[in-house]
């Protein structure tokens, strides 16, 4: 695995925004991004990456959900599985931190560990769990490929956050490069070269990855 990587793109057209209020997004930002457009957005406490997941659904069904976030929340859940049944979400794939699939969390965040699994059993979706931080949203839908990158946790309880939505195709495929290494450090015992005093964990996959994810 590369240890770095880099997308150099050409400057895009921005629509910088501050949303104070939790209104519908379609009112505040209009249609989902074009190819040209790049959406920045800063929320005062009101705007969820949970927000925008409503947003897509309602728009386009979204044929492929690919996120990882340090964890997911109870009420996304529920959305996540809501979705799925009315045929709004096809196929999804979770990368989650590791503290909620821990032997030393605390009951709550193993019970929701134990339901965001069984979700993804139930639905054939995959999730897998490793030392991760990152917040990024892909969706693949028939009105384009779009990217969410921000501060937030999938949930409905935002802080203040920030936020960069867009359609770019060479930037989903960047990402999704990315995420199917992840899955693959997942797969696998492997260690970060640390100091001697501090190690990582090796992530864990569940249920196995298939083929189709390669």
């Amino acid at each position: 695995m590369e240890d770095n990587r880099i997308l150099i793109r050409s400057k895009r057209r921005r629509r910088l925004s501050v949303w104070r209020e939790a209104a519908d997004l379609t009112a505040l930002a209009g249609a989902l991004p074009e190819g040209d457009e790049e959406y920045k957005i800063v929320s005062f406490c009101r705007v969820s990456s949970v927000a925008f997941l409503r947003w897509v659904a309602s728009q386009a069904v979204i044929h492929e959900l690919t996120l990882s976030t340090f964890r997911i929340g109870p009420r996304a859940l529920k959305l996540l599985s809501g979705l799925h049944a009315q045929g709004r979400l096809a196929k999804a794939r979770f990368v989650v931190g590791r503290l909620a699939s821990s032997q030393h969390s605390r009951n709550n965040e193993r019970t929701y560990f134990e339901r965001l699994v069984a979700m993804c059993q139930r639905n054939g979706w995959q999730v897998c769990s490793i030392n991760n931080h990152s917040k990024i949203m892909l969706f693949d839908t028939p009105a384009g490929r779009y990217i969410l990158e921000g501060s937030s946790n999938l949930n409905d309880a935002p802080n203040w956050e920030q936020y960069t939505f867009q359609q770019d195709p060479a930037l989903y495929e960047f990402y999704s490069r990315v995420f199917d290494e992840m899955f693959s450090f997942a797969g696998r015992e492997e260690r970060l070269d640390l100091p001697a005093d501090e190690t990582v964990e090796p992530g864990l996959t569940f249920p196995a990855v298939p083929e189709i994810w390669r």
